[in-house]
């Protein structure tokens, strides 16, 4: 209800993060696949739906973006993506972004959300295949999928690397863009990424304009089935107050955790 009081905002980007569609899986990231088509129906209507890379050459320009745009990206690769989702997008003709946990692919890591309720993987000749059609570009969400604080600064780059590599060894195409695992950001782990991609995204839930653009630092909002299933004030809004605060949350665990590694054991 609070999300009533937003003051509306037409323009700029917002960045949409979708994990499963359809999958019978018990988890809030799982969205029915009626809601789905009806989200992407309806942000066609508000926003001109672009793929991510192309939103951030407007972004860069500097130039206003008075014709809102809209992102729609996917997280953790599972097969139900190309089993549900991607029809779906393919036949409403919105362009969808990938972020694709590597090691999961190659059976090197579990699945990325705890007790695999997502099924299996997406095989590379798939994302191969999607790729071909123009309606989507891939982005790396890292080798390992855990917590980038925790690791140290070597441990990092040789993620960030052996992901990024393997990710366009695999499908013949650059992997610029990154998406933090879970939503664990620092200072460090931008600095890390910095040096192997060209833009990453987070949590946040702003509207995006060239004045509060940071490349390594992009605002999404999160969907999921127990939020609103109508987009249409979400779209119009300068801010996701629901996922503002989700990420007020993770701020403060960040903190929390910077200050236990300072004190020590």
């Amino acid at each position: 209800m609070a999300q009533r009081l937003v003051p509306g905002e037409p323009g700029g980007l917002l960045i949409l993060a979708y994990h499963l569609v359809g999958a019978q899986a018990d988890c809030a990231v799982d969205l029915p696949s009626v809601t789905f088509r009806r989200q992407l129906q309806e942000l066609k209507v508000h926003r001109r739906a672009v793929l991510l890379d192309d939103a951030m050459k407007a972004l860069a320009s500097g130039s206003p973006i008075r014709e809102g745009m809209v992102a729609v990206t996917f997280d953790d690769a599972y097969g139900n993506f190309y089993e549900v989702a991607w029809p779906i997008l393919l036949e409403l003709g919105v362009p969808a972004t990938l972020f694709v946990p590597v090691g999961f692919l190659e059976g090197k890591r579990p699945a990325p959300i705890q007790g695999n309720v997502g099924g299996p993987p997406l095989r590379w000749n798939q994302i191969r295949e999607m790729l071909g059609s123009g309606n989507l570009e891939i982005g790396s969400h890292s080798w390992s999928h855990s917590d980038f604080r925790r690791l140290t600064p070597q441990e990092r780059l040789e993620d960030l690397r052996q992901a990024r590599e393997t990710l366009e060894d695999r499908c013949g195409v650059a992997a610029k863009s990154f998406c933090y695992p879970k939503s664990l950001w620092s200072a460090q782990c931008e600095a890390a990424v910095g040096k192997i991609h060209s833009t990453a995204v987070i949590g946040g839930g702003w509207v995006l304009k060239p004045q509060n653009f940071q490349p390594l630092r992009l605002w999404r909002v999160s969907i999921r089935r127990d939020m609103p299933q109508r987009l249409g004030r979400l779209l119009n809004s300068k801010i996701c107050l629901e996922e503002y605060l989700a990420d007020g949350v993770r701020r403060m665990l960040r903190r929390n955790h910077g200050r236990r590694r300072h004190q020590g054991p």
